[in-house]
């Protein structure tokens, strides 16, 4: 079972260069819209975490660039949960060239550690919030979409 969620996102002008092509580093930022939607459905948000201490730094990332996204095109951004027991959360992202398109333009993934807020550490254990959060979603979706 899959935790994923969607978000769709129109490329501003300001995210492109001189040939209306989205500048490499703003995919990330495309991963990011996608990955908050599916932490907000999961009710894993930054205020929850923050307000339970927990913090999860992304400490590597990865993108392929198949086709490039261009100006004021609507792409389609997954954010999918392949991962989140110890030691680390990772994401797996997709960019779709439309919503419904089978066409992928990039692909993605993000790693994650579980940090101690308070005391700036790796916890060397999932923090049971994260885990029951998980398991709960799991346990009533086959899948958790976002239409943002």
């Amino acid at each position: 079972m899959t935790l994923k969620a969607y978000a769709s996102i129109k490329i501003p002008f300001h995210d492109v260069d001189i040939m209306e092509i989205a500048w490499h580093g703003h995919y990330l930022k495309y991963f990011e819209i996608a990955r908050t939607a599916l932490m907000q459905k999961l009710q894993l948000d930054w205020p929850v975490l923050k307000e339970n201490g927990i913090a999860m730094p992304v400490v590597d990332v990865e993108v392929k660039y198949r086709k490039p996204v261009q100006y004021d095109q609507e792409i389609w951004v997954e954010a999918a949960i392949e991962e989140y027991s110890f030691p680390e959360l990772v994401i797996n992202y997709t960019i779709f060239a439309a919503k419904h398109s089978p066409e992928v333009l990039s692909l993605g993934r993000t790693r994650q550690v579980y940090v101690n807020s308070h005391e700036h550490n790796t916890f060397f254990f999932v923090p049971e919030l994260i885990t029951r959060r998980l398991e709960d979603a799991m346990a009533a979706f086959s899948a958790v979409e976002v239409h943002s």
